[in-house]
């Protein structure tokens, strides 16, 4: 099959210069973007894949449900491999 396609003027040096100038000013908006992250209290230990999850809390600490992870006393361990709370990775949305 046949497509025909639409020729445009060639682009002088200052279209290009333009072009440039707005790429650039798009990345520098884009790296400074900043989205709002919601964490949903829940974590996951990296050492055993242990999930801690807010809505359950932790019957053995005792940690009572609806407790965020980020809530947790520091002296808090996983109830599985007794990883401190900087293995956990936080479950969160953006």
């Amino acid at each position: 099959a046949f497509t025909r396609r639409r020729l445009l003027p060639p682009r002088s040096a200052d279209d290009v210069d333009v072009e440039t100038e707005e790429l650039s000013e798009a990345d520098r908006l884009r790296a400074e973007e900043k989205f709002m992250v919601k964490g949903s209290g829940n974590a996951v230990c990296q050492s055993c894949q242990y999930k801690y999850e807010a809505n359950r809390g932790d019957v053995e600490y005792p940690i009572a449900a609806g407790t965020r992870f980020e809530d947790l006393p520091e002296d808090w361990r996983c109830p599985v491999c007794s990883a401190d709370k900087s293995k956990f990775k936080l479950d969160s949305t953006v």
